[in-house]
């Protein structure tokens, strides 16, 4: 990962600046794809892109599945490590953490605000709508790396630790990485305003808000999407935890409790 992470730096910085939000938006639509492939299977619809309202904002969804008893929002993040963070440096992890999760969670907490409070949005592009309707709603971050242990944690803790969470930055001190710390100092400001938000409104149990949110990395939906019982385990990871250093072993041992509870008992 770090010969990767060092590979994109050398290409932006002498061929392409942009590369990272084009590698950014061609995550978008692959995760989108492979959505669409299996939709018929798991029977939900796909929403994605700009909405309205709040007339004020201009919110996008990276996606959205949208089913019967389950609203699944998605929201992909291509940050990784930087160098400085690779050589050891805590407070770059912290920060590339807080850009990747916390970040993706202020958005996802946002359209779960939008849906709670306006029942309805239309997508600017196609024109369609989205009808809310009291469905569970489960939060995912996706991320193009994986954290590994990180993404075992009780996403519940981790989400309230980290609004407490600021980073001091002297102004009056130059140094490296300085604009990505007040972002992400922004970012925790916007993400514990949101969850204010939700707690305040006195229609959302936060206990249940703060619990359905996963942190995934992309190689889990590569290799499991395929899988009969997919998008059940995707909510069952919701409220697993297991003493192991990759979320993949907790998603295989999901599926083979899955399995097992579909199968019917043999009788004597």
């Amino acid at each position: 990962m770090n010969f990767y992470n060092s590979l994109v730096e050398k290409i932006r910085k002498g061929l392409h600046q942009e590369i990272n939000r084009e590698i950014g938006s061609n995550v978008d639509m692959f995760v989108e794809d492979i959505f669409m492939r299996i939709r018929n299977k798991h029977g939900y619809e796909i929403y994605s892109g700009n909405y309205k309202p709040p007339k004020k904002e201009n919110p996008e969804s990276d996606l959205i599945l949208n089913s019967k008893d389950d609203v699944i929002l998605i929201e992909n993040k291509n940050k990784y490590l930087t160098n400085i963070s690779f050589s050891g440096s805590d407070s770059n992890i912290l920060k590339d953490f807080v850009l990747s999760f916390a970040l993706s969670q202020k958005q996802l907490f946002k359209h779960q605000r939008n849906l709670i409070k306006y029942k309805q949005v239309k997508f600017t592009q196609d024109q369609r709508e989205l009808k809310y309707e009291n469905q569970n709603i489960v939060k995912i971050s996706v991320s193009t790396n994986n954290w590994l242990n990180i993404m075992n944690n009780n996403t519940r803790q981790v989400i309230v630790s980290l609004i407490k969470l600021r980073f001091n930055i002297e102004e009056s001190e130059n140094y490296d990485n300085k604009a990505d710390f007040v972002k992400a100092n922004k970012c925790l400001d916007e993400l514990e305003s949101v969850i204010n938000d939700l707690y305040e409104s006195g229609s959302v149990n936060m206990n249940v808000a703060l619990n359905q949110t996963l942190f995934l990395p992309l190689e889990l939906i590569v290799d499991k999407y395929k899988d009969g019982n997919f998008i059940n385990c995707l909510k069952y990871l919701v409220g697993m935890q297991m003493n192991t250093d990759n979320i993949m072993n907790i998603y295989d041992y999901a599926m083979f409790i899955i399995s097992n509870k579909s199968r019917s008992p043999i009788s004597a």
